[in-house]
């Protein structure tokens, strides 16, 4: 394989292949370094320092200074490598606890060559990470400029080490070219430095006539369409099994007026024009000159394509297109999504689907059920394409950020909080700080670090020991909340981090300048440790509203001997009811436990006054539910605060038709469509009594949810798509039926009873994934179709005896809860990789707990080992 790789790359390739490798692709370690003492330091010394370099991880290179002695150590540990990746140092002691304090005389700093980066940084807390081992930890930072080469200093007047220091290894993770850092671990990966050739997999495209490249468009060479045929490049067909797993194709690319790049993968082809970029499902039919746009009219089978407007012609641009499939022929796969970045940001929304940056995407199929052309194809005219990469998963929209942002070629980058916001949660973007009383020596640095989504640095409050005045940190958020069930998190370090030593630490919040008379000291339910012992959460949910909170350090109650370092503060949706967890942050919730009130946006229902009564029933869902008799009782809700136009909504509820005849026991007015259920049947519209569209109503309690999104209504029973079957001709796949953005103008929720019980009404104003929904039906725990007269909740458990585990939400952005009938006490939570690479363990303390903050977006599987060593498992969807 060597001699397939351009002379430039010949040095990765052998790097690639080393023994400091320690055998995988995504660590590129230190290979080689040196040391030296600074000052008179007879005592000093650097043991065994070439192990330092390498992929061994359980030697170590000892550095020491003693207590007091005006000296310097350094240690240089050089890569192979130019690189502006994360570098991670593994370091320890054989005696000490490693702390931020104990290790304050350490500084590190970047170089390229011999020339400084002028980075020097302290050690501190976004630098030091701790491990379960006390004596064991690493330093991670990520340096702004290229850099192949680290200083690690340890200054012997500021360190309060009397113990070895040890240097385990350094290496730069995620590396694969020579002039950027991009996500790790592609499946295809076209440089063009030369040839065209795939130097991950070897799936090389072929071309029919000879290659031009061009220097330095992005990195190394580039390919350039031939200047009077152009190019069509072709690989063998793609073999592997998993073709309808989500893909992410990336690439640069440069097109001249009335040029074109044409990219066709399995599943999806993509044209990109000196005007416009275009991304739609592989057609069935292929066009003459594989360069032409989708027809006016376009194939029905085919997806509308997303666009991108406003491209310049012959400027580069970085394009990134991420997709997913629903499979025709699978009732149970998620609905496709085709999505396109330019220049790290996501496209404008699409014109034939004005609401959508992202549109629906099917997986085509031949006769047989075979993926039409699995192979990856390249058409080139009066354009350059570079730095080609193909993936086989979704890139988190941060992920996309960086990997555009990595080459150094944009004018501007995104920021993070743009590139990847999570819109339910808000970072305080303002602060005030005072100390009070007579606090000499009272601080508070950088204060301005405790504001906005950056969760990596901190503002600093101090109090020397013995002083008795106070600090006090304001975080005020952009505007009050407007709903309950709010969490409010703070991320909060110091030293060895526990509720002892944030004894002289109160929160309250206000709403303006008036109290919620709500100010508390911190209790072990308030207190979350993270990975890492220096780094923790503060949560709890408010009982009023809010637009602020004030964090106080008492110094007569503090027991500091560190700064308190405040990272982040913001305000995030929270589980909302005792009995599950459902998707968090609905639109309104409406648990009906003697009453018909909104418990989330005080959007509550009324009862018209001329329709049947009420009754409030207990033991069924969750407290107690409505039930009514043989006469019609009605519930009206509000004019719902939706967008004009089209929206997204999802309705959810458990019910129980107990009218035993085709007379309707439940009918719902909802959001442009009406759904009614007897009985005997389920249908859509109001060709009731002969409906062409029904199936057959499931006995007992059971959970509904209605969708209205991309247009459709749909109808999910316990969690799965409902079948509706059509008369002429019969049809047993899932469907959905069309709702007109006209009709959707009633933004009213109407809900006629008969002889019906009901439950745990909730509105999202959304439209819930499949997954999302599924996990709903199942997060009360109780078994779909029980008897509305069983005594208890208790007894209807029982009924379910097949244990098993999921988490809520899921997808999610990294507060989990643990769900499920196994027993969770004393049990071992791990998380790895999807290659099976462990990334987390710890016992089970909690059932919510936030994933690591050092995870990144993609796919984990969670592992529960119960305490009688039962294993479950299930999959993460994690998006940062």
């Amino acid at each position: 394989m060597k001699n397939l790789l351009p002379c430039h790359l010949l040095a990765l390739f052998m790097f690639l292949m080393a023994p400091w490798l320690h055998g995988q692709s995504n660590k590129v370690y230190a290979n080689s370094q040196t040391s030296k003492i600074m000052g008179v330091c007879l005592l000093c010394s650097v043991q065994t320092p070439q192990n330092a370099v390498g992929s061994n991880e359980n030697d170590y290179s000892a550095l020491r200074i003693p207590i007091g002695l005006a000296a310097n150590i350094e240690q240089n540990l050089s890569f192979p490598v130019s690189s502006r990746s994360k570098v991670i140092v593994g370091i320890g002691t054989p005696n000490s606890t490693l702390s931020v304090q104990l290790l304050q005389g350490i500084s590190v700093e970047t170089f390229n060559g011999n020339t400084s980066n002028n980075d020097k940084t302290a050690l501190d807390h976004n630098i030091l990470r701790l491990s379960s081992d006390p004596h064991r930890g690493t330093l991670e930072f990520s340096p702004t400029k290229h850099f192949n080469r680290i200083k690690i200093t340890l200054d012997g007047g500021l360190l309060d080490l009397n113990d070895e220091f040890r240097i385990y290894y350094a290496y730069l993770p995620g590396l694969l070219t020579e002039c950027n850092v991009i996500p790790i671990n592609p499946l295809h990966y076209y440089p063009f430095n030369g040839n065209t050739k795939d130097v991950i997999s070897g799936l090389d495209l072929v071309d029919t006539v000879d290659n031009n490249f061009q220097e330095n468009l992005v990195c190394g060479k580039a390919l350039d369409s031939h200047p009077v045929t152009g190019n069509i490049l072709e690989t063998d067909t793609i073999q592997y099994s998993f073709l309808r797993t989500p893909k992410t194709i990336a690439f640069w690319g440069r097109v001249e007026e009335s040029g074109r790049i044409r990219i066709e993968a399995p599943t999806v082809a993509i044209t990109i024009k000196s005007d416009t970029v275009q991304a739609h499902r592989f057609p069935f039919y292929d066009y003459p000159d594989h360069g032409l746009p989708i027809p006016s009219h376009p194939d029905p089978l085919t997806d509308p394509p997303a666009r991108a407007e406003n491209n310049t012609p012959g400027q580069l641009n970085h394009y990134v297109i991420t997709y997913d499939f629903q499979d025709p022929y699978n009732p149970n796969s998620e609905e496709g999504i085709l999505c396109i970045y330019k220049n790290g940001v996501l496209s404008p929304n699409d014109p034939l689907e004005p609401r959508y940056s992202c549109v629906g995407h099917v997986i085509p199929i031949d006769e047989n059920g075979e993926i039409l052309f699995p192979r990856i194809k390249l058409y080139l005219n009066r354009a350059q394409i570079d730095e080609l990469l193909v993936y086989n998963r979704k890139l988190t929209p941060e992920e996309i950020r960086q990997l555009a942002c990595s080459y150094e070629k944009l004018a501007s980058c995104p920021s993070p909080s743009s590139a990847a916001p999570n819109p339910d949660k808000i970072y305080a973007t303002a602060e005030t700080n005072k100390a009070i009383g007579i606090c000499l020596g009272c601080s508070v640095q950088n204060p301005q670090n405790a504001v906005g989504p950056d969760e990596e640095n901190y503002s600093s409050l101090k109090i020397p020991a013995g002083v008795s005045g106070k600090i006090e940190q304001t975080l005020i958020f952009p505007a009050p909340t407007t709903k309950n069930f709010r969490k409010i998190v703070i991320g909060i370090g110091t030293s060895n981090l526990s509720v002892q030593q944030l004894k002289g630490l109160t929160i309250e919040t206000f709403m303006g300048n008036t109290s919620n008379n709500d100010q508390t000291t911190i209790i072990n339910g308030m207190f979350k440790t993270g990975p890492h012992p220096n780094r923790g959460t503060i949560e709890f949910v408010p009982k009023k509203y809010f637009d602020r909170i004030k964090i106080t350090l008492n110094g007569g109650e503090a027991n500091l001997q560190d700064v308190i370092g405040i990272y982040y503060v913001y305000h995030i949706s929270s589980p909302f009811t005792i009995c599950g967890n459902p998707p968090l942050d609905p639109l309104a919730y409406y648990p009906l436990d003697g009453n018909i009130n909104d418990a989330i946006s005080n959007l509550n229902l009324t009862h018209e006054a001329n329709s049947g009564p009420k009754q409030y029933s207990d033991n069924m869902v969750c407290g107690k539910k409505i039930r009514t008799e043989n006469v019609i009782s009605e519930l009206v809700s509000p004019i719902y605060p939706l967008p004009s136009g089209d929206y997204d909504v999802t309705v959810s509820f458990w019910a129980n038709i107990k009218k035993d005849s085709w007379t309707p026991g439940m009918h719902i007015d909802a959001f442009g469509e009406t759904l009614t259920m007897s009985s005997e049947k389920i249908f859509w519209g109001d060709d009731y009594p002969y409906p062409s569209r029904h199936k057959d109503t499931p006995k007992g309690f059971n959970h509904y949810t209605l969708r209205y999104q991309f247009g459709k209504a749909c109808l999910y029973i316990n969690g799965k798509l409902s079948f509706n079957y059509i008369v002429h001709p019969p049809e047993s796949k899932p469907q959905c039926v069309p709702v007109s953005t006209a009709s959707l103008q009633n933004k009213q929720l109407k809900i006629s009873l008969q002889d019906t019980e009901i439950d745990e009404l909730i509105i999202y104003n959304r439209g819930l994934s499949s997954e999302e929904i599924e996990n709903l039906a199942s997060s009360y725990g109780i078994p779909f179709g029980s008897s509305p007269y069983s005594s208890s909740i208790a007894g209807m458990k029982a009924v379910s005896t097949e244990e098993k585990i999921f988490i809520t939400p899921n997808p999610t952005h990294g507060n989990i809860t643990l769900r499920g009938n196994i027993p969770f006490e004393d049990s071992e939570i791990s998380i790895s990789s999807i290659t099976g690479t462990e990334v987390y363990h710890s016992k089970f303390t909690s059932k919510t707990f936030d994933l690591p903050s050092n995870l990144q977006g993609g796919v984990y599987i969670l592992s529960v080992e119960t305490k009688d060593k039962k294993v479950y498992t299930c999959r993460i969807i994690l998006t940062r």
